[in-house]
């Protein structure tokens, strides 16, 4: 629960308590009094005026109760004297070392809370009500949609409400192991024209129940297959929803949008290797299409072909590695993006338009795939090509067991292959170009490299200095997920690597490493910004944009480790007594690169609210000392410095010396090289918000917002026709802005590097 919120209970608490105590809850209570089980121990999350606790208690149930509002538990004891003993004041997610987590319950309830529970929160309060709830204990979880008196995400009284669909909510569960068992659509007590959604759900995480996969087994047995198209769309769907799902957009009408440049960048690598065995007469070695593809081939043959001739022996790796990278050649750009364009158009006019039936198709295709933009790198790809729409059932399926739903998908998909050739092609031939994949040693190459030009390097899991033998170990492993994205790849101790191997580090360990985390990413991020970004935002970023990207994404990385661990029945890992952690906890950088952190980085849950800007500030980015770049939110960030009512709860806080916390001051960690000597990488600095510069030459954050929202940190210099801003290095050209395009575009004045 965000402090604005928490703040409006502890303010209004008799009034709220009061009209809670007065609804008419005999639908719930029912509800609660049929699949609690009876006599159990129960804990209630966010308990309030301590009604349905009361309630449960009363008919013999053992409740404990909490609130984060310490105003309303008071009420509830006041109100209630028999919860007087069981009520306490907690808020969730808990910290790790929660005396209450260790304890397991029979039922668990989690009534109207999670509206209040931010983005970046909600996955760790589900783990946590999933630890503490016994296996085949019964969750009964119950949220509000369709509200119509807010304002943004907030009510008239301030209290945040991020409305979220059903099956959005479920998903979250189902990915930790619960099965739903039913779900309710309420009316409000109190007669509002408000939607209640109650799910009650069971922890089956060892036994997850029946699934239902009809519709894709259908498609996948028996809908009629002129070519393997509606198997590639089948298997990219899958592929995207195990490892990057956060690239999907949830609809309130009952379906997830997909980009179809992600579908098609699937496509791509998928078709390469079987179209690179045509021959150079042009005639196709294995066909994909009934007919043998002699009088009409599949539909983007012909570019695709042209392109793989074009990239020569060079191949999948270099194309792959390219695209990634975003470094397409000029020349082989047009034909990538001609290619690109082509298999999107084949996806819609085909498999989107006929899977499940000409006549009632699964999916469905919105947008325009004629947007102006070359598609030569993911981001562009992603954004100038539409969108698929996916049934929520489809979905949530595919995100459960996609990974077996893909192993059958290309089992079949060979079989086609093998039946359209007339058993020319082998089963076995076709499998073997179906799992043709880029070398995943030249992503972990990358990785080692960047990891190199750290002098004092240590292991990520224990701080053992690493010197010339060490491994890059993968945090999801890849023989569990074949996932060489930068920010799966760490510097680790051959040791270390060897005693995690194929195992997922544990959530408790992981939290104790989480600056260790960030620090290598940060480094591979200053390194290999564009490759970085994309991959971290498709499959640990929750939002859009890299503003304050590091806590958002470790929670997103917790998020993968614990689901996948869930659903493939992976050990768990920490290092072994044996392991000397004794090692210094730092990196000794080389002249331009990251180094360690000598500053404590606190989230905002952890902060009291009186020290906030008096003892810590808000770390809201990092910021490129060289060309101007989005490092933070240059619209948003301004406006939560000077509202008091929304103090930057989203982003990390740093504890600085008092003397240099004051109101409207931030923190920016440096990500370039432009002012050196004076700043390097890493340094983090202290920032007055301050609209107008006092003098030539103070250190300022200059923001271009005529081109959306690029910053950086510069030095300025006083002109009367230009807003001039210079580099202490001089490698680095000056930035000029005409001051008739803009007033002020400075957000902030440098006051101090810590």
């Amino acid at each position: 629960m965000d402090t604005e919120t928490k703040q409006v209970y502890d303010n209004h608490a008799k009034k709220l308590a009061e009209q809670y105590e007065s609804a008419d809850m005999k639908e719930l209570n029912n509800l609660l009094l049929r699949y609690l089980p009876e006599g159990g121990e129960l804990l209630e999350i966010g308990c309030g005026s301590g009604r349905d606790a009361a309630f449960l208690m009363e008919r013999g149930y053992h409740v404990t109760a909490v609130d984060p509002s310490i105003a309303m538990v008071r009420y509830a004891a006041a109100k209630h004297p028999t919860l007087a003993e069981t009520l306490h004041t907690k808020e969730f997610p808990l910290a790790q070392d929660d005396e209450l987590l260790k304890r397991r319950f029979d039922g668990v309830l989690c009534l109207a809370v999670l509206m209040h529970v931010l983005n970046h929160d909600l996955f760790e309060m589900a783990r946590q009500t999933g630890v503490l709830l016994k296996q085949g204990g019964t969750l009964v979880v119950s949220f509000s949609t369709n509200r119509e008196d807010l304002h943004g995400n907030r009510d008239n009284l301030g209290r945040l409400y991020i409305e979220r669909p059903m099956g959005q909510i479920q998903l979250l569960f189902e990915r930790l192991g619960f099965r739903l068992i039913t779900h309710r659509k309420e009316s409000d007590s109190l007669s509002r024209n408000i939607v209640w959604h109650i799910l009650v759900m069971e922890n089956a995480t060892t036994s997850p129940g029946q699934r239902s996969v009809d519709q894709i087994e259908s498609v996948i047995s028996k809908d009629k297959k002129d070519a393997t198209y509606k198997l590639a769309l089948l298997r990219a769907l899958c592929a995207i929803a195990q490892t990057e799902r956060q690239a999907v957009s949830w609809t309130d009408d009952g379906v997830v949008e997909v980009p179809l440049g992600l579908i098609a960048e699937k496509w791509l690598f998928y078709y390469w290797p079987i179209v690179a065995l045509d021959r150079d007469d042009g005639k196709v070695v294995m066909p994909q299409k009934r007919g043998m593809e002699e009088r009409k081939p599949i539909a983007f043959r012909k570019t695709m072909r042209t392109l793989i001739r074009a990239y020569g022996d060079r191949g999948l790796n270099a194309i792959y590695s390219d695209y990634k990278s975003a470094t397409v050649p000029e020349d082989l750009g047009i034909l990538l993006n001609q290619t690109i364009r082509s298999i999107a158009n084949t996806i819609v006019k085909g498999p989107v338009a006929y899977t499940g039936g000409g006549s009632n198709p699964c999916f469905e295709y919105v947008g325009s795939n004629k947007k102006r933009g070359r598609c030569v790198e993911p981001r562009i790809t992603c954004k100038c090509l539409g969108r698929v729409r996916v049934p929520t059932g489809i979905w949530r399926e595919m995100c459960l067991i996609g990974q077996w739903i893909g192993e059958s998908l290309i089992l079949r998909w060979a079989e086609l292959t093998c039946e359209i050739t007339n058993g020319r092609v082998t089963i076995q031939r076709a499998i073997d170009r179906l799992l043709e994949q880029p070398d995943p040693a030249r992503d972990v190459k990358l990785a080692r490299q960047i990891y190199e030009t750290i002098s004092g390097l240590t292991c990520v899991w224990t701080d053992e200095p690493l010197h010339m033998d060490w491994a890059v170990d993968h945090a999801v492993p890849f023989s569990v997920w074949h996932n060489n994205d930068l920010w799966n790849l760490f510097p680790c101790s051959r040791k270390a690597n060897a005693q995690k191997s194929n195992k997922i580090v544990t959530i408790d360990f992981l939290h104790k490493r989480r600056q260790s985390v960030i620090q290598c990413w940060e480094l591979l991020r200053s390194h290999a910004e564009d490759r970085f970004s994309i991959e971290i935002s498709r499959s640990l970023l929750h939002d859009s944009g890299m503003s304050n990207w590091q806590s958002r994404a470790f929670n997103g990385l917790v998020e993968n480790l614990e689901t996948v661990a869930v659903q493939r029945g992976c050990e768990r890992w920490a290092p072994s007594p044996n392991v000397d952690q004794s090692y210094r906890n730092h990196i000794t950088p080389s002249k331009t690169n990251v180094q360690r952190e000598k500053w404590q980085i606190i989230p905002f849950s952890e902060l009291s609210p009186s020290e906030l800007f008096v003892t810590a500030l808000p770390l809201v980015g990092n910021l490129a000392a060289g060309p101007m770049s989005a490092g933070f939110d240059a619209y948003a960030i301004p406006e939560k410095l000077t509202d008091k009512r929304d103090p930057l709860t989203e982003y990390d806080w740093v504890r600085v010396p008092p003397k240099l916390a004051k109101p409207r001051r931030f923190l920016v960690r440096i990500s370039g090289e432009s002012m050196q000597p004076t700043l390097d990488v890493g340094d983090i600095v202290v920032f007055d918000y301050h609209r107008k510069p006092r003098q030539s030459g103070q250190i300022v954050v200059v923001a271009d917002f005529s081109y959306g929202d690029e910053c950086a940190v510069k030095r300025y210099r006083e002109d009367k026709r230009d807003w001039v801003f210079t580099s202490d290095n001089k490698n680095y050209k000056e930035i000029r802005i005409p001051r008739v395009e803009q007033n002020y575009p400075i957000l902030g004045v440098m006051v101090a590097k810590l």
